[in-house]
């Protein structure tokens, strides 16, 4: 065989293996790693769905500890904490206040968006129903609370974890995000409601 046919021959062979490692390559190695990524990606959200299921089982566990003590206490403060027995606006107003502090945010505005949601257990004339004539298993009562504040995405992000963690129950609704300045400056206005939850019985 002449040294030209070989060299042509080493080269088309030379193709077909490269040709071939490419086939290879996207055929199966490439979508070997996807279904790879895709399984990693399952098991994060799986290993975070656990760990936030263990958080709040360690948390009734705590609470059932507490409440062992021979008059259930601790385990009342607990539940006070959570869920106030009462309205208390302004211990409300003051954890919004702190916690958009804590986290960067600058509120301008707090108001009460319309009524408190605590009629169940009011008699017309605004005294308590007595404790027999109320229904057992009643819908906590809410506080909501119109909130303007301003500061960075960031910010925004902290304060609704921060809120999230908070021992009062709240919860955050109809949030509006708009430019507050530039668009090449982090900096939004936030208009949002802060719904406060309480016991109604």
């Amino acid at each position: 065989m002449k040294q030209h046919t070989k060299r042509f021959a080493s080269f088309v062979l030379a193709l077909f293996f490269l040709t071939f490692s490419m086939v290879a390559y996207f055929g199966y190695i490439r979508g070997a790693y996807a279904e790879i990524a895709k399984l990693r990606s399952d098991q994060a959200s799986k290993a975070e769905l656990l760990a936030k299921q263990n958080a709040v089982l360690d948390t009734f566990s705590k609470l059932i500890l507490t409440a062992n003590d021979p008059n259930g206490a601790r385990a009342r403060e607990a539940i006070a904490l959570a869920l106030p027995l009462e309205e208390d606006m302004p211990g409300a107003v003051a954890q919004i206040y702190g916690t958009a502090e804590a986290s960067g945010l600058t509120l301008q505005s707090v108001g009460i968006s319309g009524e408190s949601a605590s009629a169940e257990n009011r008699a017309p004339s605004g005294k308590r129903v007595p404790l027999s004539a109320r229904v057992l298993v009643k819908r906590a009562g809410t506080l909501p609370f119109k909130v303007r504040a301003s500061g960075s995405y960031e910010g925004l992000k902290k304060f609704l974890s921060a809120l999230e963690a908070n021992v009062r129950v709240f919860t955050v609704e109809g949030l509006a995000i708009s430019p507050a300045g530039r668009p090449d400056q982090d900096s939004y206005t936030f208009d949002f409601t802060v719904v406060a939850y309480y016991q109604t019985i």
